[in-house]
Order: C-alpha cells, then sequence, then structure tokens
C-alpha cells in the first residue's frame, strides 16, 4: 500500500494550485469538500437564493425560495428537481410543479365560476301547439312558433300524386309516375311468353323459353327417346323381322324360345347390355 498525502486549505487555495497531485487528498475547510487530485470525493448540497451563472461540477445547487434543484456539467446546467408552486396562475408551464393546495385552490376557483355562469344556460326546452319554448337560467321563456316542418301526408292512387303538408308553409306535392305500375300480367304457355301491362297501357313482353334449355327426343337402331310434356319416354325399336322372338311387354323386353319341351326368358341383363342365349343342342334336332 503507498502512502497518502493529506493537504488542508480554503477552495481558493485549492483552485489556485497549477497541479494536483493525482495521489493527494485535498480537504477544503470552507466548503467541507474532499478531493482526490483533482477528481470530487464528496458531492455537497449547496443552498442558493439564485442560482450563478455557472457552477461548480459534483454539487447539487437547490434554490431556497423555489426548491427547483440544478447541477453544473461543466457547461450548462442540468436540472434535477422542476420549481414549486404554490399557485396556479393563467400561463403555468411545464418547468413548474404546483402544489397540493395550489391544486385544490385552482380546481375550486373553476367550478365556482362553471357555477356562476349556470345562470345564463338553457335551464328547460318545452314543445306545444307546434311551437319550441327555451328557457335560459331562471328567466322568461322564449316561446318561438315552428314553420316548414311536414305535419301531414296524403296520396291519391289514381293520379299518383303524394302531398305533405306543413306547419305554416305551402304544401308540397309529389307526381310519381303511376303510368310506369305494373297492372296486369298473363302468361301464353304455348309461346311461353309473359305480358306485363303498365298502368299508362304500354306492355312488355318476355320469351320465358330464352331462360330455359329445350331438350328433343331422338331415334336410334334399337331405342327411340321422346320428350312431352317435361316428361322424357324412351322405347325399345322390336325389329318386324320374321322369326324375331323379342318382344315388348308391359313389363319389359320378352324372348322366347321352346327348349327341352319348356319356354322361358332367355333375355338376360348383364353388366354390357342385354343378352339372349340359345344352346341349338337342346333342342333335340
Amino acid at each position: 500500500m503507498s502512502q497518502v498525502l493529506f493537504y488542508t486549505g480554503t477552495k481558493a487555495q485549492y483552485d489556485a494550485l497549477a497541479s494536483k497531485n493525482a495521489n493527494a487528498l485535498y480537504f477544503l475547510t470552507d466548503t467541507g469538500r474532499l478531493f482526490r487530485g483533482s477528481t470530487p470525493y464528496s458531492y455537497p448540497v449547496s443552498v442558493v437564493t439564485s442560482f450563478p451563472a455557472s457552477g461548480e461540477t459534483g454539487v447539487i445547487y437547490v434554490n431556497s425560495g423555489t426548491h427547483e434543484a440544478k447541477t453544473w456539467n461543466g457547461t450548462a446546467w442540468t436540472v434535477l428537481a422542476l420549481a414549486t408552486i404554490t399557485s396556479i396562475g393563467s400561463n403555468p408551464t411545464d418547468s413548474q410543479l404546483p402544489t397540493a393546495k395550489a391544486v385544490k385552490n385552482y380546481v375550486d376557483g373553476q367550478i365556482t365560476q362553471v357555477s356562476s355562469g349556470v345562470s345564463g344556460a338553457v335551464a328547460n326546452v318545452s314543445y306545444s301547439n307546434k311551437s319550441i319554448s327555451v328557457q335560459k337560467g331562471s328567466g322568461t321563456p322564449v316561446t318561438t312558433a315552428l314553420t316548414g316542418f311536414v305535419d301531414g301526408a296524403s296520396y291519391n292512387g289514381t293520379s299518383g300524386v303524394l302531398s305533405f303538408t306543413t306547419n305554416g308553409g305551402t304544401p308540397i306535392s309529389v307526381n310519381l309516375p303511376v303510368e310506369n305500375f305494373l297492372s296486369a300480367a298473363s302468361f301464353d304457355g304455348s309461346t311461353n311468353v309473359l305480358t306485363l301491362t303498365l298502368t299508362g297501357g304500354e306492355t312488355v313482353t318476355c320469351n320465358l323459353a330464352d331462360l330455359v334449355d329445350a331438350y328433343t327426343g331422338g331415334s336410334g337402331a334399337t331405342v327411340t327417346v321422346s320428350v312431352s310434356g317435361g316428361v322424357i319416354t324412351a322405347t325399345a325399336n322390336i325389329s318386324s323381322d320374321s322369326g324375331n322372338i323379342l318382344q315388348a311387354k308391359s313389363n319389359g323386353l320378352y324372348a322366347s324360345v321352346p327348349i327341352a319341351g319348356d319356354s322361358g326368358n332367355i333375355l338376360q341383363a348383364k353388366s354390357g347390355g342385354l343378352y339372349a342365349a340359345v344352346e341349338w343342342g337342346a333342342l333335340g334336332n
């Protein structure tokens, strides 16, 4: 451990030193400050009535009147605590902190102003006999007759005129185009045409067949397909050639061949279509 030098003196004597010994302790008897060389080891609080143009680094300055606290950073003042005020004026700033009593007094004053101004505010509004009455504070109500407001309406179905009557004003009429209203409609099933008749006699037609796909039947070698009344029918074509054993019965197609003295329908439905087989050896020929 190295030896430590210790010096005492006033602040003026310390400031007058051209150089400070970095390993020496300096105790300033008039300010109570302690330095190791030029480095402060104590941070005192200095109470002032006004802040000087510049201060000493490391010292907290407190204004005894406003309680504002600042410290000098070597080039400018840094605010540590805002100034307190006991009365909120008409132009407060963000650099002030009001006391609790100052806030209370300000709020109480504002409430008093609001209460005193109620006498000039609207206290009552009423409506009667197409007139509105407004009363300010405790004064005499002022009544104003309302005009131009709709208070009735009527409609003439024949002429299509809609009329509005106003309070104290000229009636207002609106002529609706009844000639464009629909009065009748008809449909022709044979032509699929829908006819709309307007009140003025004008007609509008619409061919509904255009809205539906049309289907027709066709005939092939074995089946004939027909369409009628929305019903699709398929009919098997039975050849009229001699020797044809295929018949159309009420319950389906029928093919009969006598086999060993018996007869029966030899027609079958298979996955590939209708099928009829005859084993000729069984006929005994």
